[in-house]
């Protein structure tokens, strides 16, 4: 374990066992612990404002009038562990972060709305499903289902399926939207950068902001943290081994409050206008260390069934990993005067080129960026086929 300080305060530190060791390489000591299983779940919408969700680990509560995240709270730790979704939002789709109303807010509908919204409870499958239908009317609109299933141990699931009849691509479909958590009750929080990174008390008292994307900067959707609060995790599980980019991370400017964080988990959708797009499911956690919230992430995502790097290489496999790597960054050299700067390179090796990509809407900064379409290139690099 290793750590970085800033201003003479510890506010990163390396958690090398955790994550590289036990997501990545899988080791045979890493067995997956005996499920805890809950008496019963409930659901309780008497109230005049929320729906209660939950069983002996948790509690979640859901506002009757949109469906968005009230609070999270971790029985095992008797505290709140989320302030709930900002702005009442569980899902926010964005078409474009510059122009004026190019994005629409699950909070925008309500039960007696042309924007409505209506929801349902199953007692039998344990899921409550709730259903956003968009103004007939709309020249452009999105419909969405959003599915809660409650388990019988310290975990439920989210799930969001889109309709999309904007007459755009979404840039980003946040779901769940910016979930709050207060900067004081955070003690750390976990995240998949390698060979793990926990953001320590500091970072979040001065109010720094971290995010990256999967595939990227992160090499999981999955993300932990303890509080005073309890402990909360919370991680995609994708169907048939599809992989769907997400930015994930904290940031402070524009959240609840000075005292408050939101937690970033914006998928890439890509569902054109006529489209239906469903999201992997979203497992929140409570209750749990990280070394079982990350075995748990493990089973769930089958990473034990992966090939080994050794099986896909085959043969290259040995001759690989002695080679070494080199990073290159040829600024505004073109393609074809590549060959004039590696010809000097005394040895071979693997060759990782980090600055040909195209900028993204609002970020002209192409330094590993765009993951994982590396192509295409800036055209000022050339033909690339």
């Amino acid at each position: 374990m290793c750590y970085a300080w800033f201003n003479g305060e510890v506010i990163v530190k390396y958690f090398q066992p955790v994550l590289a060791l036990l997501l990545i390489l899988g080791l045979a000591a890493a067995i997956a612990p005996r499920p805890i299983r809950a008496d019963s779940v409930y659901f309780d919408d008497t109230g005049a404002e929320f729906m209660r969700l939950g069983n002996n680990f948790y509690e979640v509560a859901l506002r009757k009038d949109n469906g968005g995240i009230v609070y999270i709270t971790d029985k095992a730790a008797g505290g709140q562990l989320s302030q709930g979704s900002l702005n009442g939002c569980l899902w926010v789709v964005v078409f474009d972060y510059n122009t004026q109303n190019e994005y629409i807010e699950s909070c925008r509908f309500r039960p007696n709305n042309p924007y409505r919204f209506s929801y349902s409870w199953s007692a039998v499958t344990r899921q409550l499903t709730m259903r956003y239908d968009p103004d007939p009317a709309a020249p452009k609109s999105v419909a969405a289902v959003v599915t809660v299933a409650a388990l019988l141990s310290n975990w439920f699931d989210l799930h969001l399926a889109l309709d999309n009849r904007w007459g755009a691509v979404p840039v980003d479909v946040k779901f769940p939207s910016d979930l709050v958590f207060t900067k004081a009750n955070i003690r750390e929080a976990l995240l998949p950068i390698l060979p793990g990174v926990v953001l320590e008390s500091g970072f979040f008292g001065r109010s720094e902001r971290h995010e990256g994307e999967y595939p990227g900067l992160l090499f999981a959707d999955f993300v932990a943290m303890t509080s005073t609060g309890g402990r909360f995790t919370m991680y995609s599980i994708s169907a048939n081994d599809k992989v769907v980019p997400v930015r994930l991370g904290f940031y402070f400017d524009s959240c609840a409050g000075s005292t408050t964080t939101c937690l970033t988990h914006n998928f890439a959708s890509g569902a054109k206008t006529g489209m239906t797009w469903s999201s992997p499911t979203v497992r929140i956690r409570v209750a749990e260390s990280y070394r079982d919230s990350i075995i748990a992430f493990r089973t769930d995502n089958g990473v034990g069934e992966y090939s080994s790097t050794n099986e896909k290489l085959g043969v290259l496999s040995e001759t690989l990993a002695r080679l070494p790597l080199y990073k290159a960054d040829f600024g505004t050299k073109r393609f074809v005067e590549y060959p004039s700067y590696l010809i000097p390179i005394p040895y071979p090796g693997i060759l990782h080129l980090v600055a040909y990509w195209q900028g993204r809407p609002g970020n002209n900064d192409v330094f590993d960026e765009n993951y994982p379409d590396f192509l295409p290139p800036q055209s000022r690099e050339g033909y690339y086929g």
